[in-house]
């Protein structure tokens, strides 16, 4: 089952701590700060919105991050449009390793993981091709909207639970892993509702906690085939 959009894929970043044994301590401890208990941790990254000018960060409602984006030629983040196609990116690849991968089941999920971990870059803000407002990038919004979430789901799991350190990467790699179990044949629903259909339904639940809206206000119409190459055209649209 591919998909197809009308946004460009994103190019995915990453961020690296370089250390080496003779002048690891120096590179180490300029990646890191103390925080309020002592502890060493990672400073926080910089992001593009660092990068707006003073008269864009006077505007009001936010609305010099999409004129720096303009003016840089990044993509503003925050757009339904943007969000929904950049879902339909990643489920087009998950849904293409899903199918082809065949590997183990330690080796498969280590590489899909890779994968996600790439989405939970860009909503966090920290991939250069990418203009992000503070939703994405403060951890009071977002990242605490998502740990929320999981924990009105989950809230038995113990407080080491992996999905507590990072809640955005965890529901990056969740909205990966629902296409291996639509390749099974696993979705509940499957075989009464069209794939494209649940997976529509998919990509507005996970854009819609990902932007901190309502899913049914997102419009995105779908249509699937399960040949090699893309057979449809989804239609994203903003609802404006």
């Amino acid at each position: 089952m591919w998909l197809c959009g009308r946004v460009p894929a994103p190019v995915a970043g990453g961020l690296r701590i370089l250390f080496s044994p003779s002048r690891g301590c120096a590179q180490l401890c300029g990646a890191l700060k103390l925080n309020f208990r002592g502890e060493l941790v990672a400073k926080k990254r910089k992001t593009n919105g660092a990068l707006m000018t003073d008269e864009e960060k006077r505007l009001p409602m936010g609305l010099g991050y999409p004129m720096a984006a303009d003016r840089l030629g990044l993509t503003y983040l925050a757009s339904a449009n943007v969000l929904l196609q950049l879902l339909v990116d990643f489920g087009n690849e998950a849904w293409d390793f899903s199918m082809n991968a065949h590997l183990a089941k330690r080796p498969f999920w280590k590489a899909m993981n890779q994968k996600a971990d790439k989405l939970a870059e860009i909503l966090k803000g920290t991939d250069p091709a990418y203009m992000a407002i503070p939703w994405f990038t403060e951890p009071e919004q977002l990242r605490a909207s998502l740990y929320s979430k999981m924990n009105q789901a989950m809230p038995d799991d113990p407080p080491n639970a992996v999905w507590r350190k990072d809640p955005i990467r965890a529901h990056a790699r969740a909205f990966m892993a629902f296409f291996l179990e639509l390749s099974e044949g696993a979705i509940a629903g499957q075989g009464r509702i069209p794939d494209a259909q649940l997976t529509a339904d998919h990509i507005r639940k996970y854009a819609g906690s990902f932007l901190g809206t309502d899913p049914t206000m997102l419009s995105l119409n779908l249509t699937s085939g399960r040949n090699k190459e893309p057979s449809v055209n989804p239609l994203v649209k903003d609802n404006k």
